[in-house]
């Protein structure tokens, strides 16, 4: 939920409610955006814009009577901007294969680019919202083991291989062995239909 955008400490509802992840806003420069609110609430922050400096707003498609299509696309601000960003996050990771909304949780908090003091910052949270580091994270984590796994049977396919004739027999399924191990369980198989 958006923190708030009384640029002075103070975290709004429903971000303040135990259990909610409170999203402050930085601008372009990952400066905390000086319209954000900001308190200990805070959980993450991302991108809100700053529309005091240029193209320094969140392009958003929105309704527009000045248009022929009856919608055009405007520069806005706000933490009603960034917190769409880590909504959006939430649910690439759920897609992902992500476990729980805990697991999500802690994934976004753990990866997050941190922006102020180690720990959480009341203006920044646990950081700047990271999608690639938390995708990254979810990936070694739920996936690690295996590719470990795959790896060390290639190897030793890959050693009989050189024992015997038809090294490249071997080497082939080798090959195939290692990256189906690997790859099949990162298609997705979502627990959590939308």
């Amino acid at each position: 939920a958006a923190a708030g955008n009384s640029g002075r400490k103070g975290v709004s509802s429903p971000a303040n409610v135990p259990g909610v992840i409170a999203v402050s806003a930085t601008g372009p420069d990952d400066e905390l955006a000086p319209y954000s609110s900001w308190g200990k609430e805070v959980a993450i922050s991302a991108p809100g814009g700053n529309k005091k400096k240029a193209g320094g707003g969140i392009l958003q498609d929105t309704i527009s009577s000045e248009s022929a299509e009856g919608h055009a696309f405007r520069e806005f601000q706000g933490t009603s901007m960034a917190t769409p960003h880590v909504a959006g996050a939430a649910a690439v990771l759920l897609s992902a294969g992500a476990g729980s909304p805990q697991q999500v949780h802690d994934i976004l908090l753990e990866s997050s680019l941190d922006l102020g003091d180690p720990g959480p910052d009341p203006k920044f949270g646990h950081g700047r919202l990271d999608i690639a580091a938390a995708v990254k994270t979810l990936s070694l984590r739920e996936h690690g083991g295996m590719f470990g796994f795959a790896a060390v049977g290639a190897l030793l396919l890959s050693l009989l291989g050189r024992m015997r004739r038809g090294r490249l027999v071997m080497a082939a399924t080798a090959g195939l062995v290692g990256g189906g191990v690997f790859f099949m369980p990162m298609i997705p198989i979502n627990p959590h239909p939308l």
